[in-house]
């Protein structure tokens, strides 16, 4: 198999996304539009005519080194391809990274299984997905019993969902209030907002938002549709949130709205196992690169950690 390193400048932006959308692993975070709004810079590698795909996700160190990493909406990458993704494929890309590129984290979606490497450690990291086919009463009995109880009490509480949809920058402003690294966070505050109003624009994402009998906000998050899953994007909930329950409360109601549909709900988190799995949903594994340590000296820790990812 032929495969080529691609600039960003250079790359073919209609075959790339074609790639994405036929492929058999295809996922959101490969489309170029996405890549662009969650990314600072990437670059690809492409097999052939863009029968598989690669993206080199990447920040600039102050030396100018290229060190791959994985943003914070991109919960992981892919070789998308047509082709099955055999070991040999995998390998084939994997040794095809130019040398300019570092490995700082390069997370693969579930099914890509890389070597051990001399460029960094292997490890895996874990997702949720909860099967929404069937109705609701069915997915309900997997629910666990305290959050059955929760609901219970935040219908009691009266949690309604918001009358009027928030807007993206309602939500990534909810993001730089209530969630822990909303305030530093500014890449993802603005990077967010790009990516829902793409979404909304193609017709493939929706906000929603629960208030309390006030209208108090009190958990936002923003789904988007693609091959098949329905995506959790950035679920937030406040401190007043928390304590009614209002994050479990928008995904229940989220859940009883899309089942029956041939739909996978993807929790996008490897951080909150414990929301996913009280809901029935079912661990996934990430295979990653990278290294585990930063380096020695004090100026090397700093400039690990600014640019690691």
């Amino acid at each position: 198999m032929e495969i080529s390193f691609v600039k960003h400048k250079d790359i073919d932006r209609l075959k790339w996304d074609s790639c994405v959308h036929y492929a058999n692993n295809g996922h959101l975070f490969g489309y170029s539009w996405y890549l662009d709004n969650a990314a600072e810079e990437w670059d690809g590698l492409v097999e052939g005519e863009y029968e598989s795909v690669l993206p080199l996700i990447y920040k600039t160190s102050p030396s100018g080194k290229k060190i791959l990493y994985t943003p914070n909406l991109v919960a992981a990458a892919g070789i998308y391809s047509v082709h099955v993704l055999s070991e040999t494929r995998i390998e084939a890309f994997l040794s095809q990274i130019p040398d300019q590129y570092i490995f700082g984290t390069l997370r693969f979606l579930p099914g890509i299984r890389p070597k051990e490497r001399t460029q960094g450690a292997s490890r895996t990291m874990l997702g949720y997905r909860l099967y929404i086919q069937e109705p609701y009463e069915t997915l309900a009995t997997a629910y666990r019993p305290e959050l059955t109880q929760m609901l219970e009490k935040a219908s009691k509480r009266g949690l309604v969902p918001r009358h009027t949809p928030p807007k993206p920058e309602q939500i990534a402003a909810f993001y730089r209030t209530h969630h822990p690294e909303g305030r530093t966070d500014v890449k993802t505050f603005h990077a967010l907002q790009r990516i829902m109003y793409n979404a909304l624009h193609r017709g493939i994402g929706f906000a929603s938002a629960i208030n309390d009998h006030q209208g108090n906000d009190l958990a936002m998050n923003f789904f988007l549709f693609s091959h098949g899953k329905l995506l959790s994007l950035i679920p937030v909930s406040s401190k007043e949130g928390k304590k009614a329950g209002a994050l479990e409360y928008l995904f229940d109601l989220m859940i009883q709205t899309q089942a029956g549909r041939p739909l996978i709900l993807d929790f996008n988190t490897s951080a909150d196992a414990h929301l996913p799995a009280s809901f029935g949903a079912h661990h996934v594994i990430h295979h990653e690169l990278g290294h585990e340590e930063a380096p020695p000296s004090k100026l090397g820790r700093w400039l690990w950690n600014r640019f690691k990812g």
